[in-house]
């Protein structure tokens, strides 16, 4: 194995990323508000994609139902599902 090099980002979830003629973005959550946040996108797989830009890394990103907000929207967590028996 031969490395060429390090690379240190953070990493969502591919569907947290959204896109339209402004940017890339994510909404996060501050309080039971949704934010928009201005993002840049960086490396790419099927399932994760690196992002850069001036969000916060403490306050949770939306993943599911992102695609439905607009900034300021009120949201609230979903409730964690069981598991099927």
């Amino acid at each position: 194995t031969i490395v060429i090099g390090h690379h240190l980002g953070w990493v969502v979830p591919r569907q947290a990323v959204l896109k339209d003629d402004k940017g890339s973005y994510i909404y996060q959550v501050d309080g039971a508000v949704a934010r928009r946040v201005e993002v840049r996108t960086g490396i790419e797989t099927d399932t994760e994609t690196e992002i850069a830009g001036a969000f916060d890394q403490s306050k949770p990103v939306v993943v599911r139902g992102n695609y439905e907000l607009q900034d300021g929207m009120t949201v609230r967590e979903a409730a964690a599902s069981s598991p099927s028996k």
